[in-house]
């Protein structure tokens, strides 16, 4: 078997499930619209709605680029909005191209082309994916590497999409939040999917002001967090 497989998701979109870690890059019970919810309505559309209605960019961090649905569908609502995102994703375990290219984009309204264009970017580089759109990827350990020396206050909405905490905890560690504090800006926000009580107590802890919202597609709860 595969360690990593592709599988159909109840809302008709597809996922990655990882063999390794017993896990999937996305809610099984939804794909699209988890990261529609958690990281479009609850990130980008919150933060716009609250302070940059009058911006004509906005600046975005992402935590684990995955598969990169949730910066294809960033690029997709800014050109709804007609305004441009520059984002910043750091992924410790790139997926392969070939794997990413079997992936039925469509179900996402998104071109195959599109999701290959940005997998086949080169690190380290600002690309212009599109008018709306311009990305910089890194492969890093975020846990290991202090990115905030060179992005610190940088961004306005910032993506925590790791795998969850019973899975990968070190990345949900305070230490590592204090990092993701460090690169929002006042007034940023931190969107993830999940809510658990030690990570949000730690978020509090490093300076945030936190929001439990309600959960994506099977998910009881999320977080929103703000820094102040």
């Amino acid at each position: 078997m595969n360690e990593l497989q592709i599988v159909r998701c109840q809302d008709g979109s597809q996922t990655i499930y990882d063999h390794r870690l017993r896990e999937s890059y996305h809610s099984l019970h939804g794909a699209r619209e988890e990261s529609l919810y958690v990281y479009i309505q609850n990130g980008l559309t919150k933060w716009w709605l609250k302070h940059g209605q009058q911006a004509d960019s906005i600046r975005v961090f992402e935590v684990g680029f995955g598969t990169g649905l949730n910066v294809l569908l960033a690029e997709k609502w800014a050109a709804q909005m007609n305004v441009k995102i520059e984002l910043v994703s750091v992924e410790l375990w790139p997926l392969s191209l070939d794997l990413v290219t079997q992936l039925d984009w469509l179900a996402y309204g998104i071109e195959t082309a599109q999701a290959q264009r940005l997998h086949q970017a080169l690190p380290n580089v600002w690309v212009a994916s599109s008018k709306h759109l311009s990305f910089y990827k890194i492969y890093a350990d975020f846990t290991q590497e202090d990115l905030s020396e060179e992005f610190q206050n940088s961004f306005d909405v910032l993506f925590y999409d790791a795998f969850a905490p019973r899975k990968q905890p070190s990345i949900w560690q305070q230490a590592v939040l204090q990092k993701a504090f460090r690169l929002l800006r006042q007034g940023g926000l931190l969107s993830t999917y999940t809510a658990q009580g030690r990570f949000r107590r730690d978020l509090s802890a490093v300076g945030f002001e936190v929001e439990k919202l309600k959960g994506a597609v099977n998910k009881k709860e999320m977080t929103c967090a703000w820094r102040f």
